[in-house]
């Protein structure tokens, strides 16, 4: 193995820079997607924060309700769904915001 020809090495690397050149000729019809989606991506942001401003007042809200109902007896998943009800979003946007406050420890 060690003593291979040089002419198969040079044959195995041109095949490798072949296979690298046209890897990059198949990537390159989605060069201007990416580049397009790039100088979208702060807008978007931007209209994100704009258009989630009003639920974060509710964040704040969200863990004391759940700690208050757990408090109560209530186990965590139907607290949150709870919560969730009662604030006008789901559960899922709840438990998102508002951690476990004991979470079961695994061995």
């Amino acid at each position: 193995m060690l003593d291979a020809d040089p002419g198969a090495a040079k044959i195995i690397r041109n095949a490798m820079e072949l296979g690298t050149l046209i890897e990059r000729i198949q990537i390159r019809p989605f060069e201007v997607k990416v580049q397009s989606a790039n100088r979208q991506l702060p807008g978007k942001k931007k209209a994100a924060d704009v258009a989630n401003a009003d639920h974060r007042e509710l964040h704040q809200k969200y863990q004391p309700s759940v700690d208050r109902l757990m408090t109560a007896g209530m186990k965590y998943y139907p607290a949150t769904d709870q919560v969730g009800r009662e604030l006008g979003v789901c559960g899922k946007t709840v438990r998102k915001y508002a951690p476990n406050p004991s979470p079961r420890r695994l061995k």
